[in-house]
């Protein structure tokens, strides 16, 4: 699940649309066959995703599937370039951050018809994940998968500092004494890394210590709480008072993921979708594990999860149909556990996913979608999310205090998820 950095090259937006706006709409050949194209981001996930289209390929003959992988950031451009240009690809991947911009422009297929003839039941999959992807009471991407964050970590050097590895116990002190502990600053190593993420950050502890993100159904903001403060001050001092963690400013370069992957960073809070990276990096599988959150008042991470939309100008409607099913069917889900690509929207395969790997341990993942939080989604989200940001860099830069911070946050946050 990658990060969502909204990128509006105006100028630019068509130039790079070309690629992903010439693969759209697919094509039909003169014996029959018809070609569906897809589109994606992921490099890492983008073998697994193959082996899916092939198994539906090889049981639907008459259908071809060309698949382009495209970088994240490149990815949007493209999209919305070939989206403007009545040339969106038959199938493509999508995120909750956008979903609402495409599904509020009517250029996604509507799929409660698909869902009702092929039986299709929502509760199968992992909850609030089908609810990213529903406008007006209509569904318009499939589940595909669902991300959880939990706790990656440096076992070589929890070792080298004679620290226990982190398991189910652990509380937020627990993780505070161990990050105190595992930091070497002589050597440039840190125990922690208090970075500004709302997923991947800070936003876990919020719920873990009973409070919300947004309130009042996702209308309000919940920062400005005793709960959110308590939290967020905690995150803050790892770095600003026991300097167990790189400073704001130090994350920049090199970030976080730099840090961990070269061995100067003993603990991360992010995503399994970095398993299938992880895995290919000889140093990581030999040295890397990964463990459910520490535990505040309450067990709680954040979950997501990506969706397979059609465009509802396709010219070949009825073999999208046939796409579209295959994907939510147990058949495709078990291929994306086994391989790797991610755990499965459709509940059940979480143990199937943590196998496929031999080297890294990946159970910690699915233990945690028993009480994961939906990340908080309405139509303002994100401009509300960047907000949020800014003032959060102020407070864990120490500029300002967290009670100062969280009520100008509350003030801007209200004013953008108000509609104005």
């Amino acid at each position: 699940m990658k990060r969502w950095n909204k990128v509006i090259l105006t100028g630019l937006t068509v130039l790079m649309g070309a690629t992903l706006a010439a693969c759209g709409g697919g094509n039909s050949s003169k014996d029959g066959q018809v070609t569906l194209s897809y589109a994606s981001w992921d490099t890492d996930q983008a073998p697994g995703l193959r082996k899916m289209l092939d198994k539906f390929e090889e049981e639907n003959p008459n259908i071809k599937v060309e698949m382009e992988t495209t970088p994240w950031d490149q990815y949007w451009v493209k999209l919305e370039a070939a989206t403007t240009g009545g040339n969106m690809p038959d199938v493509v991947t999508m995120h909750s951050s956008e979903s609402y911009k495409y599904m509020s422009q009517g250029v996604l297929m509507g799929l409660n018809d698909l869902v009702k003839d092929n039986d299709i039941d929502m509760n199968d999959f992992t909850e609030g994940l089908a609810d990213f992807y529903t406008y007006e009471d209509e569904l318009y991407a499939i589940p595909k998968d669902a991300s959880v964050v939990g706790l990656w970590y440096n076992k070589e050097l929890f070792d080298n500092a004679g620290v226990a590895y982190p398991d189910e116990t652990w509380t937020w002190e627990t993780l505070r004494q161990a990050a105190i502990d595992l930091t070497d600053e002589s050597k440039g190593i840190y125990g922690f890394a208090s970075h500004i993420g709302t997923e991947t950050g800070y936003w876990p502890f919020i719920y873990q210590n009973g409070g919300e993100v947004f309130t009042d159904d996702n209308t309000k903001s919940g920062l400005n709480t005793p709960e959110a403060q308590e939290a967020l001050a905690f995150y803050r001092d790892i770095a600003l008072v026991d300097h167990a963690s790189p400073t704001i400013t130090e994350l920049q370069d090199p970030d976080k993921l730099s840090r961990f992957q070269s061995g100067r960073l003993a603990m991360m809070i992010e995503g399994n979708w970095f398993a299938p990276g992880f895995l290919k990096n000889d140093y990581l599988v030999e040295n890397v594990s990964a463990a459910v959150l520490p535990k505040g008042k309450v067990n709680a991470t954040i979950t997501n999860g990506l969706g397979w939309a059609a465009s509802a100008k396709t010219e070949h409607p009825e073999e999208v149909k046939k796409l579209m099913a295959f994907l939510a069917s147990k058949e495709a889900n078990q291929i994306q556990a086994e391989t790797g690509a991610s755990i499965p929207a459709l509940k059940g395969f979480e143990d199937e996913w943590a196998a496929s790997s031999d080297t890294i341990d990946l159970t910690a993942f699915g233990k945690m979608l028993e009480y994961g939080v939906p990340r908080p989604y309405n139509k303002d989200g994100l401009r509300a999310e960047q907000a949020e940001v800014q003032i959060i860099n102020q407070i864990f830069s120490g500029k300002v205090s967290v009670e100062d911070g969280t009520a100008q946050i509350e003030k801007e946050v209200n004013t953008i998820l108000s509609g104005n």
